[in-house]
C-alpha cells in the first residue's frame, strides 16, 4: 500500500512540476487527449490566405460547431464526445482565434468572416449541416444561416 501512494505521490508531484515548466505542453498534451477521447482528429486546411485548424470526427448528418469570442475549437471538446456517436462534427478555430491564422492585414469583420466560413464549409463538402454557436459563434451561425438558407438544416 506504501508503494501505490507513494507511486502516486511521486506522479503527482512530477506532473505539477512539469506543468509549472512546460505550461503550454502540458496544456496541449490535455486538450490532444481530450479531442482523441471525443472521437476527433485535428485537421488544417487552406482558405486564400488563411490556414484553417479545426477538428472533425463521428458519423450521421453534419453539425458546424463555431466557437465564442476569446476562445477556440477546444470550447466544444466535452459536448463533442457525446455528439460525436450520432453526429460528424467539424469544430474550427474561425480565422483569428485560435490555431487558425490572424493575419495583420486581413479583415475580420462579419463579411470576411462569412466569406472564409462559407469557403470553409465548400471546401469541405458538407452541405447540408446542422450549425451551432456561442457567443460570438452564435451570432456567425445565425447570420450564416440567413445568408446561406438552402445549405442549412437547422441552426442553434
Amino acid at each position: 500500500m506504501k508503494k501505490i501512494i507513494f507511486i502516486l505521490f511521486t506522479f503527482l508531484v512530477v506532473a505539477i512540476i512539469a506543468y509549472h515548466a512546460f505550461p503550454e505542453k502540458v496544456a496541449g498534451l490535455m486538450l490532444d487527449l481530450a479531442a482523441g477521447n471525443s472521437g476527433l482528429t485535428k485537421k488544417q486546411i487552406q482558405i486564400d490566405d488563411h490556414t484553417i485548424v479545426y477538428f472533425e470526427g463521428g458519423n450521421g448528418p453534419s453539425i458546424l460547431l463555431l466557437h465564442g469570442y476569446a476562445a477556440d475549437k477546444s470550447s466544444w471538446l466535452l459536448l463533442a464526445y457525446y455528439l460525436n456517436k450520432k453526429y460528424h462534427l467539424l469544430i474550427p478555430d474561425i480565422p483569428g482565434y485560435g490555431e487558425s491564422s490572424q493575419l495583420t492585414y486581413a479583415s475580420y469583420n462579419l463579411n470576411s468572416q462569412m466569406e472564409r466560413l462559407h469557403k470553409f464549409v465548400q471546401a469541405v463538402n458538407i452541405r447540408p449541416f446542422h450549425i451551432a454557436g456561442s457567443s460570438m459563434g452564435g451570432f456567425f451561425a445565425g447570420t450564416y444561416a440567413a445568408r446561406y438558407p438552402d445549405e442549412i438544416i437547422s441552426l442553434g
